[in-house]
């Protein structure tokens, strides 16, 4: 029997997925629905974390093909321990032993779930009366689970670096705490072989009275073998994931503060270091004003790919990619989203070089939060679009005039090699209409009357699928 297992800090819900061909997976209701993890399982097949912010249900692992369509989903009823009220953060990866886990951030215990293909098999719960949550997880030789976090239950005081070691049934073997009277929080954790592991976060500087990154190693008992703290142009810097490099050395992605005369701003940046954890070099990216890295993944060049969000003027967070080289410089970026709130949670190469993208965002969907997911060439075009419109660059065709009020012309700079059509939806990704573009053909008046006033997204599906995606505006 397969096995699944997930660490859980938090709570959502119900599942309902609209069916519009590019926002099938976001959730239905009007409450809060995110991606937050995705894992490769094999070269046509992902799964994701879903989670709803409804009530009476667990957070859904959900099994979808290479263009989005789902092919299972898991999810538990009524699972203990789970509270609504606050937010969550997910992430799986591929377990070794044959199953999958998924784990999250937990606004009051750190909580281990083991399922098999239908049921709960084992629930763990682990912390205190404060405040508990994990951030990351490795399946240690033994399939126990080494889960790393932040406590305020236990530890030094104010938040501590919280690390649990536990059996393949999730029976704790021991907890240790590390900190200080300042806010530390360890995020990241990787492998770097059988009794070392490595721990990345947040650790408070008395000398500054600020947070800085940290990087660590500890056996399997929790002792410190090597720790390094990076007091980096004396401004804060707090480590938000990690990952391994192909030269033995280690990578962690967080912001660095960014003071201003009348405001503080925060700009995503890569660290990297050598195995011996001492600095190599650091980069950033993006504007100076608000942004998060979520998720940092090597790639099959040694480059590196990160995601999150990144605050644009007068505007909300626009979902954050950035590729670089293997030393960090720009190769590319994407900025996504709409007018409101949206963050790209976790990410994977594919084996075709490309990469896939899961988060939420509040611009789309059926109303307060909604999940997506992306699937992106090597060089950042897109090629699925679920849950979050994209206008595709790589796609030569334009729609015009724009803003409209009667009629709008679809306009392709070469003729149609494929039968075409073009599907139109509302802001909300509800179906409109739909329309065909003939082959041969590279321009189409559309008769726009009858609609009402607002913004509109039309899409170009040939027999291959999703090709081109543009906004227009019916006044």
């Amino acid at each position: 029997m397969r096995c699944y297992i997930v660490i859980i800090l938090i709570v959502f819900s119900h599942l309902g997925f609209a069916q519009s061909p590019f926002n099938k997976l976001y959730g239905t209701s009007v409450d809060d629905d995110l991606f937050s993890g995705i894992s490769l399982i094999d070269s046509n097949l992902f799964l994701l974390s879903l989670s709803d912010y409804s009530v009476n249900t667990g957070p859904i692992a959900l099994f979808i093909d290479g263009i989005g369509n789902e092919v299972k989903s898991l999810q538990d009823v009524n699972i203990e321990g789970w509270n609504s009220k606050y937010h969550s953060y997910l992430d799986l990866s591929y377990v070794t032993t044959g199953g999958y886990y998924v784990y999250s951030e937990s606004a009051q215990d750190v909580l281990l779930q083991i399922i098999s293909d239908t049921s709960t098999i084992i629930v763990k719960h682990y912390g205190g009366p404060a405040t508990d949550y994990g951030r990351d997880l490795e399946i240690l030789s033994d399939s126990g689970f080494l889960i790393v976090g932040t406590t305020k239950s236990f530890g030094a005081g104010d938040y501590d670096v919280y690390i649990i070691r536990t059996d393949k049934n999730g029976d704790s073997l021991w907890t240790r705490t590390y900190g200080n009277f300042g806010g530390n929080e360890a995020s990241g954790v990787e492998k770097e072989n059988d009794s070392v592991y490595v721990v990345s976060g947040t650790w408070y500087n008395s000398n500054n009275n600020s947070g800085d990154i940290f990087v660590m190693k500890i056996n399997l008992q929790g002792d410190i073998l090597l720790f390094k703290l990076q007091d980096i142009n004396n401004l804060q810097n707090f480590g938000r994931c990690l990952c391994n490099a192909s030269d033995g050395g280690y990578v962690v992605a967080g912001v660095l503060e960014h003071p201003f005369s009348t405001y503080i701003g925060f700009m995503p940046g890569i660290y990297k270091f050598d195995n011996n954890l001492n600095l190599q070099w650091s980069k950033y990216y993006g504007n100076p004003y608000d942004g998060e890295v979520l998720d940092i993944k090597e790639c099959y060049d040694n480059g590196f790919i990160m995601v999150g969000y990144s605050e644009q003027p007068g505007k909300g967070e626009d979902v954050y990619v950035v590729r670089t080289d293997s030393v960090g410089d720009t190769l590319w970026t994407k900025t996504l989203g709409g007018i409101y709130n949206d963050r790209a949670y976790s990410v994977v190469q594919t084996p075709d070089s490309g990469f896939a993208i899961v988060g939420n965002t509040y611009s789309y969907g059926a109303g307060g939060s909604d999940a997506f997911f992306l699937k992106l060439k090597p060089t950042g075009e897109t090629t699925v679009s679920i849950g979050l419109p994209v206008e595709n660059d790589e796609v030569e065709f334009s729609v015009y005039p724009n803003p409209a009020n009667n009629f709008l012309t679809i306009d392709l700079h070469n003729s149609l090699m494929h039968s075409t059509d073009f599907i139109v939806y509302n802001s909300l990704g509800q179906f409109v209409f739909i329309d065909k573009l003939e082959k041969g053909l590279n321009s189409k008046r559309i008769d726009i009357k009858s609609l009402s006033q607002g913004v509109y997204i039309i899409e170009l599906r040939d027999e291959y699928g999703l090709f081109g995606i543009r906004k227009f505006i019916k006044q």
